[in-house]
């Protein structure tokens, strides 16, 4: 919230956030979407959130002093989280063009919540590329395109790996975490980002618990890191870093351009 109200000027039309929680059982849900496009979005959504939590911890589930209850039954109580504030350059103001989106599957290495600072000028060639490939996307924006871009080689990925375990006889219930082990989220990220023409920086979370920030080779969209051992945090601005974790300049450093920084789900 913080690190999202610290760059609120960076777009009023709409704030969106995901959250990731890693090695949850099957059966209980680990992926999580919320957005808003009303008047100050940002403070609906985390206002919805912490009325969430407070009736949480009202009704004896969740005590803050035990984070495992947090975990449990708190949506957001997750260790990966991705926030997106929205100014409109495509795509219509409806929630539907609210960032972060979001690929669901019942696999979690198929699932991706993606959000971006970015302006494809090719949005037209890379939907006629999926179309090439069989797919049927949604001319709805370039956000649609890039998820779609990334979605279609992460499935490639997944499917390979699948297919190598199954003709191995490898035990069903093996196969997702050995899936999640070889996953190589920046050769996904090369493939699918060939054909990108525009300045953009885009974050994204894979169900699985891989994370992964990248920008455009020109470094026409700006991006900034700061890591210790306990975070990794993204952010459009240098300053918001410097505030939030309290750090000087020289420890908060800038995302090369033409790079894509990949956090596994095993850190």
């Amino acid at each position: 919230f913080l690190l999202m109200e610290k760059q609120h000027n960076r777009g009023q039309d709409g704030a969106g956030v995901a959250c990731v929680k890693l090695d949850m059982p099957a059966g209980e849900p680990y992926m999580f979407r919320e957005r808003n496009i009303t008047p100050n979005p940002l403070d609906k959504v985390f206002g919805a959130l912490l009325e969430q939590y407070r009736e949480l911890t009202a009704k004896g589930q969740v005590h803050p002093e035990f984070p495992d209850t947090v975990k449990r039954h708190f949506d957001f109580g997750g260790e990966l989280l991705l926030g997106h504030l929205r100014y409109g350059t495509s795509g219509g103001y409806g929630v539907s063009a609210c960032h972060p989106y979001f690929r669901r599957s019942s696999w979690p290495t198929r699932n991706l919540a993606l959000c971006g600072n970015f302006n494809m000028t090719n949005t037209r060639e890379l939907n006629a590329s999926l179309i090439a490939i069989g797919q049927h996307p949604i001319f709805a924006s370039d956000t649609q395109a890039v998820l779609e871009s990334v979605g279609f080689h992460l499935d490639e990925a997944h499917d390979a790996i699948y297919h190598q375990m199954r003709d191995q006889n490898v035990e069903g219930k093996l196969i997702p975490k050995i899936i999640s082990q070889d996953l190589d989220p920046i050769r996904i990220l090369k493939k699918a980002a060939a054909n990108w023409d525009g300045g953009y920086t885009i974050a994204g979370l894979i169900g699985n618990g891989d994370s992964f920030v990248m920008r455009d080779p020109q470094g026409i969209r700006p991006c900034f890191y700061f890591q210790n051992d306990e975070v990794v945090a993204y952010a459009s601005e240098r300053v918001a870093l410097m505030t939030i974790f309290d750090q000087p300049i020289e420890n908060v450093c800038e995302l090369e351009p033409g790079t894509a920084m990949v956090i596994k789900a095993d850190g």
